[in-house]
Order: structure tokens, then C-alpha cells, then sequence
């Protein structure tokens, strides 16, 4: 198969998912990770632990932290889980940095209405969430070392980027932040 090839790097993460069967596979099925953890999910459950489950157990997993994608709660229960595998992702769309409320997604009108994304439905479509923002969100809920970690260090292991570090010459953006964890600079190599 595709995933034994030895020519390729894979990572597989699953997304939104609602297939309980799939969760208790995940590892048999070489799924590395899950994408925006306990969003569109079935909920953990005793019985069947489903894809969150498999998530908190140690796989990677990325994790919209906005306040309003996953509860303050989930975030800390995710953090104290996966010190080490938990990744920071914003979701973000074009309305971030910008004055614009309202676009489409393949026709499908979006609108902002606060900080929430949303379609016609209400349902969230997206996030208007910058990474300093889900840092500083984190930091909040897991300590300062462990939200860096989450926005650069564990994403960057979970994508085989083992040698990665802060050093000269490295390729990686060195993003500045201040006391808040706003983001103030990038020095680009």
C-alpha cells in the first residue's frame, strides 16, 4: 500500500470524523494524527473511545484554540495528554488582518459575527484566530514553554523535523514575541 512504500514519507491525520469503528483502528490504519481535535468528533465515551480517544492516547493532534472551537476545558485536558504531540493551528481565513466580514467558500456565503466564523446554518466555518493568539490562549491553560512548544516544536517533530532548532542559518522564521505574546517581528534567514 501506500503508506507501507518505503519511497514516501507519510503522515496520514484523519479530520472531522464520526466513525467510531475508524477510532479504535486508527493506529492499525497508520494514522499519525487527528486535524482540529474534538471538532465534528463523536464525543469519548466509555465504551468507545472513537477518535478523540485514539488522539489522547499519543497521537498527534492539532487543535483550533480559540475559546470557541474547543472549550477551555478540552484545551487543558489535550495539553496535560499530549505535552509532546499537541500542535497549535489557527484555521484561519481571509477575514484575519482585515476589515472583511463576509466571502465565499465554493459559493457557500461565510460571515463574520464577532470572532466566530459562520455559514448560513450558523455552523462554524473556520477560525479568526492568529497563531499568537492560540499561543498566548495556551499559554494561559499550559505554561509559557509548553505553548512555544505547541506552535513550532512538536508541529515540526510531527512532520519528521527532528534536527529542528533555533539556530544560525536555519531556515525556519524566528517569529518575536513580547511579554503578551503578540507577535511584534520576523527575522526571515
Amino acid at each position: 500500500s501506500f503508506i507501507d512504500d518505503p519511497y514516501w514519507t507519510t503522515i496520514i491525520d484523519v479530520g472531522s470524523h464520526e466513525h467510531t469503528a475508524l477510532g479504535a483502528r486508527a493506529r492499525d490504519e497508520g494514522l499519525s494524527g487527528v486535524t482540529h481535535l474534538y471538532n465534528a468528533m463523536e464525543p469519548l465515551a466509555g465504551r468507545a473511545p472513537g477518535v478523540i480517544g485514539q488522539a489522547l492516547a499519543g497521537l498527534y493532534a492539532g487543535i483550533i484554540a480559540d475559546g470557541i472551537h474547543v472549550h477551555q476545558g478540552n484545551l487543558a485536558l489535550a495539553a496535560r495528554c499530549l505535552p509532546d504531540r499537541l500542535c497549535l493551528v489557527t484555521d484561519a481565513m481571509l477575514t484575519l488582518g482585515t476589515d472583511i466580514d463576509a466571502f465565499e467558500i465554493d459559493g457557500r456565503p461565510m460571515r463574520r459575527e464577532g470572532g466566530r466564523l459562520v455559514g448560513p446554518d450558523g455552523q462554524l466555518a473556520g477560525a479568526h484566530l492568529a497563531m499568537d493568539e492560540a499561543v498566548a490562549r495556551m499559554a494561559g491553560i499550559a505554561g509559557a514553554r509548553a505553548a512555544l512548544d505547541m506552535a513550532a516544536g512538536n508541529p515540526a517533530r510531527c512532520i519528521g523535523l527532528t534536527d529542528w532548532a533555533i539556530r544560525e542559518g536555519a531556515a525556519t522564521p524566528l517569529v518575536l514575541l513580547d511579554a503578551t505574546f503578540r507577535a511584534q517581528d520576523v527575522i526571515a534567514a
